[in-house]
């Protein structure tokens, strides 16, 4: 709140005082229609300015959100990456394998016969 904005409360502050006093002290009917007026003029301004700033707190959250959720995107996104060069350096070892189905070699095989022992 700067100065101009200050002096603006104090001087409609002193405006609805004297609207107040007129109304109450002279009974004059048009200070008690202004008065009503003005009043609710401050009110609806009042839930205004409430609305306002819920709904600006309401942007903020959702940006913050926002923000969030796009750097845990990038933080899973970065370990995808990562997972993939492993992948690809450990398909790269793989390929220099020798096929063990060449030169008569037997695949390696796995007599299934030897869990059931485990089970008893």
């Amino acid at each position: 709140m700067n100065g101009y904005q200050f002096l603006y409360l104090i001087a409609l502050t002193a405006v609805l005082g004297f609207i107040g006093y007129a109304a109450v002290v002279w009974g004059s009917v048009i200070a008690i229609i202004f008065l009503v007026i003005l009043v609710t003029l401050v009110l609806i301004g009042a839930g205004a300015g409430i609305a306002l700033a819920v709904q600006r707190m309401a942007n903020e959250k959702t940006q913050q959100d926002f923000i969030n959720n796009a750097k845990e995107n990038m933080a899973i996104m970065g370990a995808i990456q990562k997972a993939q060069n492993l992948q690809t350096q450990n398909a790269g070892r793989l390929a220099r394998l020798p096929d063990p189905t060449q030169n008569g070699g037997e695949p390696f095989v796995i007599d299934y016969n030897v869990f059931d022992e485990l089970e008893d």
